[in-house]
């Protein structure tokens, strides 16, 4: 992690302390990966960090997982919050610590993560007005250099759509390659409903996450154009 990002980090702690707390921070009791959905997706090492552990990010609730690709390009994780008793009701911001590995045969020039609710084809979008967003303050960013930092929002307050893009200092994520993604997110009160097994308050949200790779339709222009020169250069070596 380069120095620059341990020292926005440390600089916003307070503030982020200050946020976490108007969020309902303390509530928190567990935050877990309940499903996926996409093509060649495997997620391992999840572990859920309280806010005064080392692993936290921001000071917040945090969870911290590996994502390895094989396949594809885009793909859902839904993750599930769930509160302790007497949790007020009030919006809560948690964190995510997210390795993503590139495990497919193209390099990726630029990352992008949307929020939302349900998965795959059953997606619903976070809009402006639902109180599910990314946290601005601190800004997310990516901590292995792999794209331009602070990246692009759809909205300068409460965005719902977070897009890195690779520079010349910035190489993106080559095939084999890894990015790691630290940001914040502020859930609304009203997606807490009752456990339907009798537990505590709990809430689900997906992370909709899109590499930008060529498209199929690409490969096969190119594959196309391939073959019709080499025809033509069979044609005037037969000539010859």
């Amino acid at each position: 992690m380069k120095v620059s990002h341990f020292i926005r980090a440390a600089s916003l702690i307070v503030l982020s302390t200050t946020c976490a707390q108007a969020d309902a921070v303390l509530g928190v009791e567990n935050i877990e990966i309940a499903g996926t959905a996409g093509v060649g997706i495997n997620i391992t090492s999840p572990t859920f960090y309280g806010p005064d552990e080392a692993g936290s990010v921001f000071n917040l609730p945090t969870l911290g997982f590996k994502e390895e690709l094989v396949d594809g390009n885009w793909w859902d994780v839904v993750i599930k919050v769930t509160l302790g008793p007497n949790s007020p009701n009030e919006p809560v911001m948690i964190g995510f610590d997210k390795e993503v590995c590139n495990h497919t045969t193209v390099d990726w020039t630029d990352f992008h993560i949307t929020l939302g609710t349900g998965s795959g084809g059953s997606f619903d979008e976070s809009t402006e007005s639902d109180g599910l967003f990314f946290k601005t303050n601190p800004e997310p960013f990516e901590s292995l250099d792999r794209f331009v930092d602070p990246p692009m929002f759809d909205e300068p307050v409460a965005p719902d759509n977070l897009w890195w893009f690779r520079d010349a200092m910035h190489p993106g994520i080559p095939v084999n390659g890894q990015g790691r993604f630290l940001f914040g997110v502020t859930i609304p009160a009203n997606l807490f409903v009752p456990d339907p097994t009798g537990g505590n308050p709990m809430a689900t949200i997906t992370l909709r996450q899109h590499a930008s790779i060529p498209e199929p339709s690409s490969f096969a222009l190119l594959i196309g154009m391939c073959a019709i020169g080499a025809s033509r250069w069979t044609r005037r070596r037969d000539v010859a």
